[in-house]
């Protein structure tokens, strides 16, 4: 297999990874002391980062690719850039992170797509936070270009609480059907103490709500 092509597609790890370090994320607070300066330019760009609370079904729209957000209450933007938008919720449950990532990726056949993405989320092992508990994925035909379905079930060695926290992540990895070397992730995550069992029909739902015009 072609080296580049292993190189560029071990993204999928890391996108997978970055689940874990949003799955606690919340408006920065300084923990040193700064100038005043400083704070209020800390200040300013968690405003940037952190939105409001969205509306239910949110349509970010563009010419190039329509983002709903979850179809539920108490959703906020805690970043958005020109290759990514990740969404956060905190409830009583626990917190949930929703996102949409474009990555490179060299172009690839059908047929090869699925067995990239199974060879490099296959290398996720677990570490000293997290234990990997289950790992599944399966190619899909639900849209008219290559795409992979991943679910995830890890478990938080490390919590501030008696418990071990549990996290939950369904993902769909695709080709980029209109630009070639380029490839994106539409992924929904849980972490909470408790097994969520409606999560397919949450991120079944998110993931619909991403499409191309």
């Amino acid at each position: 297999m072609n080296k580049t092509i292993i190189i560029r597609v071990m993204l999928l790890v890391l996108l997978t990874m970055l689940f874990t370090s949003c799955a606690e994320v919340e408006v920065p607070k300084s923990e040193v002391k700064t100038s005043e300066k400083a704070q209020k330019k800390s200040a300013q760009k968690s405003k940037e980062k952190i939105s409001e609370i969205l509306p239910a079904n949110y349509l970010f729209e563009g010419d190039y690719i329509k983002i709903h957000s979850p179809n539920s209450e108490g959703w906020s933007v805690l970043d958005k850039t020109a290759n990514r938008i990740v969404m956060g919720k905190k409830s009583s449950e626990g917190n949930y992170i929703a996102k949409v990532v474009f990555f490179p990726i060299y172009t690839v056949e059908k047929e090869v797509f699925f067995d990239l993405i199974k060879n490099e989320m296959s290398k996720i092992k677990s570490d000293k936070r997290y234990s990997v508990v289950s790992l599944d994925f399966k190619p899909t035909e639900k849209r008219s270009y290559p795409c992979v379905e991943t679910k995830q079930l890890l478990k938080d060695k490390i919590s501030t609480t008696t418990d071990f926290l549990m996290m939950q992540i369904n993902a769909l990895y695709c080709k980029d059907p209109r630009r070639e070397g380029a490839g994106f992730m539409i992924g929904y995550s849980f972490r909470g103490q408790k097994i969520i069992e409606d999560i397919d029909k949450q991120a079944d739902s998110f993931i619909e709500g991403v499409q191309f015009p």
